[in-house]
């Protein structure tokens, strides 16, 4: 702990390594808030390292979780990937499933009121998209930059879910401070035990 003005993200980048965080402070802020990068990273299915205190922090993401700032996070993102789609005569392959994961993503925080984990996305995907959205991916996998031509019935299906997203009525969610105040603490108890 400092009193000085410190940076509150962490980053290394070389050769192999490529890691990306926040320090604890910060991370439970993004928590109280609801933020989506940090639900992203605390329900990733790969896990390089974890601290035991990761479990209480995802425990706390859970209970802090707002669908509001993840649903309106996924229109922003997908909105702006779908002008990509919509722009050209053959389309990057990666930008319809950019647009269909924010989408999947708005929709499951919506139904469920939790961040998915997973592969649970195919749950709030109609079949056919979902069907396309792997064969999309598959052909992404082979190529990473392929090209194909608009799908008129992918673009009606992405208009459609995006303007029932837009027409979600927003959710406020008051979370306790005194819960992330507590868990701070401990985490910073937890690692001074290390130190010495």
């Amino acid at each position: 702990l400092t009193i000085d003005e410190t940076a509150d993200f962490i980053e290394y980048k070389d050769d192999h390594y490529d890691i990306t965080g926040f320090d604890i402070s910060k991370a439970l802020k993004l928590i109280y808030k609801s933020n989506y990068t940090i639900n992203e990273w605390l329900h990733s299915p790969l896990i390089y390292h974890e601290e035991k205190c990761v479990e209480k922090v995802h425990d706390l993401a859970c209970e802090c979780f707002c669908p509001t700032p993840i649903i309106k996070h996924c229109i922003d993102d997908a909105t702006k990937n779908f002008k990509k789609v919509l722009r050209f005569d053959n389309v990057l392959v990666k930008h319809y499933l950019q647009v269909l994961r924010s989408i999947s993503i708005g929709l499951y925080a919506d139904g469920f009121g939790e961040f998915p984990y997973g592969d649970k996305t195919r749950y709030v995907l109609d079949r056919e998209i979902y069907a396309l959205f792997l064969e999309l991916a598959d052909i992404k996998r082979r190529d990473r930059n392929a090209r194909i031509e608009p799908i008129i019935y992918l673009n009606d299906y992405i208009i459609s879910e995006l303007e029932y997203l837009v027409s979600i009525k927003p959710e406020t969610k008051i979370n306790d401070i005194n819960k992330i105040n507590q868990l701070f603490y401990e985490t910073v108890l937890e690692a001074n035990k290390h130190e010495t």
